[in-house]
């Protein structure tokens, strides 16, 4: 596994999802996306089997084949856009996570490939992690979303920054999972 590689699995399923929720809000039809999105899983479920055999242990969280699969889900569990927003967020979730941090790690310390393939291993539970006699903090410790928003403020000592856009981050998560409106702010139901 390359970077280059990890990369691109990344980015493919950044599309999938986003052809998961442009179907489930209406913005397109799934007869429109149905064959792109096809196309994709099965690239994106050959890239996760060859993980598999190269020893990593990741499945492919998304069981549903085809846009019409996940409509028949949709239309059943999920009522709300925001619903199916928050579970397409959440199916990719436990992979793409281990996949963002081991990129992250690789872009900011030049890991070599053997690196790269020791940490993703460590990340997705192949490895037992060495126990640890003290926490030390790192940006690397936060989320992905954590660490885009506030990398920079951090490495620039501005950590009064940091923390105010990391606790921004939060509410913002909240607000979508909780379904609120951008004017919600501070209301409890």
């Amino acid at each position: 596994m390359t970077p280059q590689l990890l990369e691109q699995l990344v980015q493919e399923i950044y599309e999938l999802q986003t052809l998961m929720v442009t179907v489930a809000t209406g913005e397109a039809r799934i007869q429109e996306k149905d064959d792109e999105y096809k196309q994709l899983y099965m690239e994106v479920n050959l890239k996760l089997e060859s993980l598999q055999n190269e020893g990593f242990n990741v499945d492919n969280p998304n069981s549903f084949r085809s846009l019409w699969d996940w409509y028949n889900y949709w239309s059943a569990h999920l009522s709300s856009y925001a619903l199916r927003r928050q579970y397409v967020q959440e199916v990719y979730e436990k992979v793409l996570t281990p996949f963002e941090n081991t990129l992250y790690k690789h872009r900011a310390n030049s890991m070599s490939s053997e690196e790269l393939i020791d940490d993703l291993q460590r990340r997705l539970g192949q490895m037992i992690p060495e126990p640890q006699t003290s926490f030390k903090f790192t940006i690397n410790s936060l989320h992905p979303k954590i660490i885009q928003r506030c990398q920079q403020q951090f490495e620039l000592g501005q950590y009064d920054d940091a923390i105010f856009n990391a606790m921004k981050t939060v509410e913002e998560e909240i607000r979508a999972r909780a379904s609120a409106e951008p004017t919600d702010l501070g209301l409890t139901h």
